[in-house]
């Protein structure tokens, strides 16, 4: 599923735009859930203990740089996109060429975009705002699956059996990740401020402390955990594609699943502006947003076959998403308002907010300025 975007849950965004415009009708508004929670999930270390940490981390190997960051090809700016749907106002997209196969990407604490690239040789990709691009190469791994901010002003990331921290100069750090065969998917920053990734393969919910402590809590069932972010409720709100459910986790493991419409295929998940979830649907053809106490409400998309993945909310105060199916990006306002723009640089793998007050996004040779 990596050649998917499935690295969502990087962050969560908000701001404001002014917009024209209808709300779309619901397809179907879900009433709220009152669930038996899981049981709390037993950690597999001892709950009452200190968490086992993992072997002492060791710094990887010097990152390859670039002498100096070098600027990327002149930009080529999209003519206006013509957005269909509710909302008419067109956003402009501006590209810029991009060596290997970028995926994840996360806004860094000095204000540059940083790309996971499973091209040649895994590695992180620094983008400034103007453009330049400078590489970090990832010693010690095989893979790089998704990345994100978070503390001590770094950036965090999973692949494979690592975890690892990359600081905005390019230094590395690499965690080894306990289980039987740990392959994450997915990483977000927690409220507590400990590192929280969804690992599919081993079936578990795996807390990292910065200092590369791990405590591990299964969960019961097949999942493929495609999204993760931090809620504005202090929980854990994860995606799971393969059990058609979001799960709200909170910081002690206790897991609480939410079911969308059957067959949806969650897959992406951000804060919206609005202070609520919203997911993708990937195979439903939708948009979700989930209350912070479960009530759901899905939104169709104007377009068959748009196969939404990566979502993240704009600094317009809206909700954006990538349509692998389509080539485009779509827009949904808090209202359910969608607009659809066509995507110079065809599908998109990754989305997050910069502090530029822009959109940005990776897709395949290029990096994507998307001004609302």
């Amino acid at each position: 599923m990596f050649g998917r975007a499935a690295w969502i849950g990087v962050g969560a965004f908000a701001f404001a735009f002014a917009l024209n415009g209808c709300a779309a009708t619901p397809l179907i508004a879900l009433p709220q859930r009152s669930p038996s929670p899981r049981p709390p999930a037993s950690p597999l270390a001892n709950p009452s203990a200190s968490p086992v940490a993992s072997a002492s981390p060791s710094p990887a190997a010097s990152p390859s740089h670039a002498p100096s960051p070098s600027p990327s090809a002149s930009p080529t700016p999209s003519p206006s996109p013509v957005a269909s749907g509710a909302v008419t106002v067109p956003a402009q997209f501006t590209t810029y060429p991009l060596s290997g196969t970028p995926g994840s990407i996360a806004s860094g604490s000095d204000g540059s975009l940083y790309i996971v690239d499973n091209g040649s040789s895994p590695s992180i990709i620094k983008v400034t705002t103007a453009g330049a691009q400078t590489p970090f190469t990832i010693a010690g791994v095989t893979v790089l699956t998704a990345i994100t901010a978070g503390p001590l002003n770094a950036l965090w990331f999973v692949g494979g059996a690592s975890a690892g921290e990359l600081t905005t100069a390019g230094a590395t750090t690499l965690f080894t990740i306990p289980g039987a065969n740990p392959n994450p998917t997915a990483i977000a920053e927690g409220a507590d401020g400990n590192l929280w990734f969804a690992d599919s393969a081993d079936g578990t919910i795996d807390r990292m402390t910065p200092s590369g402590t791990f405590l591990t809590f299964p969960i019961s069932g097949t999942h493929l955990f495609t999204g993760i972010c931090a809620g504005p409720d202090g929980n854990l709100w994860l995606a799971d594609e393969t059990g058609n459910a979001i799960d709200q986790v909170s910081i002690v493991g206790n897991v609480t699943p939410f079911a969308p419409t059957a067959n949806s295929g969650p897959y992406g998940i951000t804060v919206g502006g609005d202070g609520n979830l919203w997911f993708t649907e990937s195979t439903r053809n939708a948009i979700g947003r989930i209350t912070t106490a479960g009530a759901i409400t899905e939104f169709p998309l104007p377009t068959a076959g748009s196969v939404p993945e990566a979502i993240a909310g704009g600094p317009d105060g809206n909700v954006w998403f990538a349509e692998t199916g389509t080539g485009k990006i779509g827009r949904i306002t808090p209202a359910g308002g969608i607009s659809e723009f066509a995507d110079p640089a065809g599908a998109i793998a990754g989305i997050a907010t910069g502090v530029d007050g822009n959109l940005w996004a990776t897709a395949s040779g290029a990096v994507l300025k998307v001004q609302p």
